[in-house]
């Protein structure tokens, strides 16, 4: 066998072996359900790109915080904690998503309502069980039950969503960094290792 068989054998090998043991990216992102408020005389309004929510307010601890004057206010929820009141909505980058049908595997799901963001799903149904489940297909993850009236997905996967069954406000925070595959990293070396093989030929045929 030629020195340059050989080497080109060997470079074609070493990026076998690289391509076999490199780990395989897949999603399946973690949430901590976070309790915000009651949904009595609570509306959710909205959440935020930084995952921060939102709730409109209409109640005595509005009139508590404000001296009596007013009894409509917006809570605020950072980190799952009350962060501020205010009586005018805040000024936040609201990133709700929208409104969508999620692509769910025929027959599997009943839906009930959805939305979607930046490729992500959030949707309630009842079949096979009933509650709130992340998508999109073919991985439909249950996340909390028994019910999920409002939905309001950001960009993140942050999820915020009512459920009036619990007669709780919840936040669903997604915990994941979703490996992102480099596929440019695996070209540079293969031509790293392909040019190295040809220069070491070109070398020894002189």
């Amino acid at each position: 066998m030629t020195l340059s068989k050989l080497l080109s054998r060997t470079a074609i090998l070493a990026i076998a072996v690289v391509l076999f043991t490199l780990p395989v990216s897949t999603r399946g992102d973690t949430y901590q359900i976070l309790a915000l408020q009651t949904d009595n005389a609570h509306n959710l309004f909205g959440i935020d790109t930084a995952g921060d929510v939102v709730i409109s307010s209409l109640s005595s601890e509005c009139s508590i915080a404000f001296g009596g004057s007013v009894f409509f206010c917006y809570e605020t929820f950072v980190g799952g904690v009350l962060s501020s009141l205010s009586t005018t909505v805040p000024s936040l980058a609201y990133d709700d998503g929208t409104a969508c049908v999620p692509s769910l595997p025929p027959g599997v799901f009943s839906f009930i309502r959805g939305v979607c963001n930046n490729g992500r799903e959030a949707f309630a149904s009842d079949i096979p069980r009933r509650g709130l489940f992340t998508g999109p297909d073919p991985v439909a993850d249950f996340l909390h039950g028994p019910f999920a009236d409002t939905i309001f997905l950001n960009a993140s996967g942050d999820i915020a969503f009512a459920d009036p069954l619990n007669e709780e406000i919840y936040e669903a925070v997604d915990l994941s960094t979703d490996p992102v595959p480099e596929p440019s990293t695996l070209v540079l070396l293969a031509t790293g290792v392909l040019g190295a093989a040809e220069a070491l030929r070109r070398r020894f045929v002189r």
